[in-house]
């Protein structure tokens, strides 16, 4: 997790139980991947959401286990698929 949003302008810093994350940088979008976790595939897309710029490769495994995200989101261009880009609306 904390690698794929530092692909995106987060400044994190990993700790053995956790992350810590320093607010106040932009994101940005980026190629990033989930590793077929949906628990990651669904934070990048929010991230995502608010970056600046197109991420792209978000592997996206949720539809089947959280088939009520997709209408939670619907200013994003998200399918059930196994890649997708993901643009901000400016």
């Amino acid at each position: 997790m904390a690698q794929q949003l530092t692909k995106m302008g987060a400044k994190i810093s990993e700790l053995p139980d956790g992350m810590e994350i320093t607010g106040g940088t932009p994101l940005v979008g980026a190629e990033v991947d989930s590793h077929t976790d949906h628990r990651i595939a669904m934070s990048l897309a929010i991230a995502a959401l608010n970056a600046i710029g197109t991420t792209t490769k978000v592997l996206i495994i949720i539809c089947m286990e959280l088939s009520g995200f997709e209408p939670l989101t619907p200013s994003m261009p998200l399918r059930c698929a196994t890649n997708c880009a993901i643009t901000p609306k400016s």
